[in-house]
């Protein structure tokens, strides 16, 4: 009888999970058929694995409940006296159990495990299933499974978010390390946290859209850090430290030392200096000075003040001047140092935004299809035959999107013997902005090539040393244009690269070497 009790309570407890199942089924199929329902309306990629979810999930949590239900053997023992008719035999032998005269309980444990000989749990405890609940479940999910399966035609936008986001964490990763370029430099610690920011923005956007917003507000934002006449100060300090460099003042300690350390020097060695020495220090500053006017103002005009008082021999006016002229260029100098980072970051940001442009255009192409030239190439050939038969040859064939078509001839005749025909036929692409086949001149030389003048790099006058007349004459030669774009193109980036201009600039010079190289 124990053992019948034991596996009465066991199945009581699947009993309660398939009944249980039962009725939270039907409306865990109808959440399951909605959510993907939702993923085939919308281009979500969490309602499929979420109706998944749905399903799985509370069934598990009704089998682990199951198996922590508690039953107490008296409620074991009256559910098997009602399923197999034993008139309370069970519930009164476990109840009398060692509280009664074994005299009087003795005879009631014996009837009741004879009763339980032979029985079994199935037999008290029959399973129920409720099939018209069952069967509508049934056809939920399987109208849930069906759409689940079927091709989705939100898939192609799924994977196209999915390919746009790869593009916008890839550039975020470039970013980033353009950041911590910046970092290693002080001076550039604005610029490097500005990158930071752009790129846990880049992380944090969905599309291409999105990071191209965010590039844009960045950029702005790095452009606004920069004053309006940026190129002229750092122009003007860079060239300050390359004359001074070339032609340092008068007792400067060493050979490379900054143009602020140099005119503190001259500062210091007022007191013994020469008349003569002092007039020639004089036209120095003022000859410095005029190169200061439109860049570093400060610069220039301390540098004045201290040429004026030295042709007035007041040498602590002088003195004082060139150390505000010293302090003046190390502020230019650091703030050229911090233009130059914040060059730099807007170059990376430039860059984040034309790949994600070229990501741009590679999924419009792959949505697209692949694209066929709308060109068509002629070629004929006439040829005089000894039975005075006039000959003729046409080939046609798709021509590529950059205008060179290729077809196949065959030669046709009206008389007896036919002419020969010119296969292989070219010819030009209307659709297409540029033929490649086209042919340009190209100066002699490498484009680009510098030219270097002799010179002692000081700020003295010019000097002619020849002149004769002759005739011009352009040395080159007439090349193909395909043969050259390349270079051109990537000199145009390089240069592009090392000049400090606005990024949309820089944008709208790319975008017409790269309309050249695609049309």
């Amino acid at each position: 009888m124990i053992a019948l009790l034991h596996e009465v309570r066991r199945r009581l407890r699947l009993a309660w999970a398939v009944a249980t199942a039962q009725w939270v089924l039907p409306a865990l199929a109808a959440i399951a058929l909605a959510l993907v329902l939702a993923g085939r309306w919308r281009p979500w990629t969490w309602p499929e694995p979420l109706a998944a979810a749905a399903l799985i999930i509370p069934l598990v949590l009704v089998t682990v409940a199951a198996t922590q239900l508690r039953i107490a053997p008296i409620t074991a023992a009256r559910a098997a006296d009602r399923g197999l008719a034993t008139h309370d035999a069970f519930a009164t032998a476990l109840e009398l159990g060692e509280h009664v005269d074994p005299i009087f309980a003795d005879p009631v444990q014996r009837r009741a495990e004879l009763l339980a000989a032979g029985r079994r749990g199935r037999d008290a405890v029959p399973l129920t299933a409720e099939r018209r609940r069952l069967a509508g479940t049934a056809v939920v999910l399987a109208g849930a499974l069906m759409l689940a399966v079927l091709p989705n035609h939100q898939d192609t936008l799924r994977r196209r978010r999915a390919i746009e986001r790869d593009a916008v964490a890839a550039q975020a990763d470039a970013v980033r390390v353009a950041a911590d370029e910046l970092a290693r430099r002080p001076e550039s610690a604005q610029a490097a946290e500005a990158l930071r920011a752009l790129a846990a923005a880049l992380d944090r956007a969905p599309s291409l859209d999105r990071g191209q917003a965010a590039i844009d507000r960045a950029m702005a934002t790095l452009d606004a850090a920069r004053p309006a006449n940026a190129l002229a100060q750092k122009t003007a300090a860079v060239n300050l430290e390359r004359s001074l460099a070339a032609a340092p003042l008068p007792g400067t300690p060493a050979a490379g030392t900054p143009a602020a350390a140099q005119l503190a020097a001259a500062a210091a060695q007022l007191a013994g200096s020469a008349p003569t020495d002092r007039e020639q220090l004089a036209q120095r500053l003022e000859a410095l000075a005029a190169g200061q006017a439109v860049g570093s103002p400060g610069v220039a005009s301390n540098l004045t003040a201290a040429a004026a008082a030295l042709r007035s021999d007041d040498l602590a006016a002088a003195g004082e001047a060139l150390a505000a002229a010293a302090t003046a260029q190390r502020e230019a100098t650091t703030a050229a140092a911090q233009q130059a980072g914040i060059s730099q970051a807007l170059h990376a940001a430039s860059d984040a935004r034309a790949a994600l442009a070229r990501a741009r255009s590679a999924g419009e192409g792959r949505g697209d299809g692949q694209r066929a030239g709308n060109g068509t190439g002629q070629g004929a050939g006439q040829g005089q035959g000894s039975g005075q038969g006039q000959g003729s040859g046409q080939g046609q064939g798709g021509g590529s999107p950059s205008g060179q078509v290729g077809g196949s001839s065959a030669a046709t005749a009206s008389g007896s013997q036919g002419g020969v025909g010119t296969p292989n036929g070219t010819g030009r692409n209307p659709s297409s902005g540029l033929n490649t086949t086209d042919r340009i001149f190209t100066p002699a030389g490498t484009p680009g090539d510098q030219l270097t003048v002799g010179g002692d790099g000081s700020d003295g006058p010019g000097e002619q040393q020849g002149k004769a007349g002759g005739a011009n004459v352009a040395t080159g030669s007439i090349v193909p244009l395909s043969d050259v774009l390349s270079a051109y193109r990537q000199q145009a980036t390089a240069a592009l690269d090392t000049m400090d201009i606005p990024a949309s600039q820089r944008d709208v010079v790319r975008a017409y070497f790269d309309g050249l190289a695609n049309p």
